[in-house]
C-alpha cells in the first residue's frame, strides 16, 4: 500500500462573463506544482455536482488552458448554481515518482466521483485500471481527507 498526499486548497469561485459562455477565475493562488483539481457546483446549501477531475504537472499552466475550455464551461453553466475550482498540490513522500502518483489520484477521484452518480465530462476515453480502491476510512469521511492505496485485482 502506498500512501499519496494532496494538499487541498480552499475552493475559488468561477465568476459568469458577462454576455458570453464562459467563466473567469483568479489563478494567483494557484501553485506552480503537480496536482489535480475539481470543478464543481455548488447547488444550495448541502449538494454539490463535480463536472471535472483532472491532473497536471504544473495546476497553474494547465488551469490557465481550462479558461478557455468551452465544453467545461458550458457544462458548468448548465447547473444553476455557483461554480467553483479546487486545486490540490500532490506531495511526494521518498522514493513517489509525482506524474505516476498523480495520476493514480485522479483515476481514483474519477472512480469516487462517478459511483457517486456526479455528471462528469471527462470520462470519454478515460481509461480506469482494473485495481480496487482500498480505504480504511470510515463512511461519510471526505474525500480531501482520504489517504488512498490500491491492491490488485483477485483473478476469477
Amino acid at each position: 500500500m502506498a500512501n499519496l498526499h494532496i494538499d487541498w486548497h480552499k475552493p475559488i469561485r468561477l465568476s459568469k462573463v458577462p454576455r458570453q459562455s464562459s467563466l473567469l477565475f483568479d489563478l494567483t493562488d494557484v501553485p506552480n506544482a503537480p496536482g489535480v483539481y475539481v470543478f464543481f457546483v455548488r447547488i444550495g446549501t448541502n449538494t454539490t455536482r463535480v463536472v471535472y477531475a483532472g491532473s497536471s504537472g504544473n495546476l497553474q499552466r494547465r488551469l490557465s488552458g481550462h479558461q478557455n475550455n468551452h465544453k467545461l464551461m458550458l457544462a458548468l453553466l448548465s447547473h444553476k448554481g455557483s461554480c467553483f475550482m479546487v486545486p490540490g498540490v500532490f506531495k511526494a513522500l521518498p522514493g513517489q515518482v509525482a506524474g505516476k502518483c498523480i495520476k493514480t489520484v485522479e483515476r481514483v477521484l474519477i472512480r469516487s466521483f462517478l459511483e457517486d452518480g456526479h455528471p462528469l465530462i471527462n470520462i470519454a476515453g478515460a481509461r480506469i485500471k482494473t485495481e480496487y480502491v482500498v480505504s480504511t476510512l470510515p463512511v461519510g469521511t471526505r474525500f480531501v481527507q482520504e489517504s488512498i492505496g490500491f491492491e490488485k485485482r483477485k483473478s476469477k
